[in-house]
């Protein structure tokens, strides 16, 4: 089994336990997350010590190509889990603005793409996006006739803005549909796209 998980924060979430009951049948698990805070890391890397064939990438997924670092927009002293490229959405999510403003920094980035060639992957089982908003964006620009995904599952309710779901929630759906996945709930706020 292959796994890339895109916005892991400290990987104290369901895509580890998922992970953990499948360590043994785990070929390879590329979990991703741009924050470059120790305590972050630490706890990322300390999650996922013991899972078999397992690899931390400290970097952003863009979807864009020729873009080598992006904008990260994250509230210090929080958990980090609203941090996002998009200003509006970190912002409709953060507390006390007057006592904790947002913040940004440079962070390093890839395409989705560009990371499976990394790796060598053609056939990916699964694909956890969660990157507070920019979920659809990351779909779209993944060569589908290079790379075989059998399940997507992805963060649906800011498809258009911070708890908005309009045209690109139908676009999403349109190419899901026209590419052969079938697409249901997963959770309150994921979507599974499945072959």
């Amino acid at each position: 089994m292959k796994i890339i998980q895109i916005g892991a924060n400290n990987g104290k979430d369901e895509v580890f336990d998922f992970i953990n009951q499948h360590n043994d049948s785990l070929e390879l698990a590329i979990i991703v997350e741009p924050i470059p805070f120790e305590n972050i890391l630490s706890t990322l890397t300390d999650q996922y010590k013991n899972i078999n064939n397992s690899f931390i990438e400290n970097i952003a997924i863009s979807h864009e190509e020729e873009v080598n670092e992006v904008d990260l927009y994250y509230q210090e002293d929080s958990n980090y889990e609203v941090s996002s490229f998009n200003y509006e959405h970190t912002k409709s999510h953060s507390l006390n603005l007057d006592k904790q403003p947002i913040l940004r920094m440079k962070v390093k980035c890839c395409t989705i793409n560009q990371l499976m060639d990394k790796y060598n992957i053609k056939d990916l089982d699964y694909l956890f996006i969660d990157t507070e908003g920019l979920d659809v964006h990351i779909i779209n620009s993944i060569k589908f006739k290079e790379y075989n995904i059998k399940n997507i599952i992805f963060e649906a309710v800011h498809t258009d803005g911070p708890f908005k779901k309009g045209y690109n929630f139908v676009l999403i759906l349109q190419r899901l549909f026209q590419l052969g996945y079938s697409v249901k709930s997963f959770n309150a706020f994921d979507l599974i796209a499945s072959k």
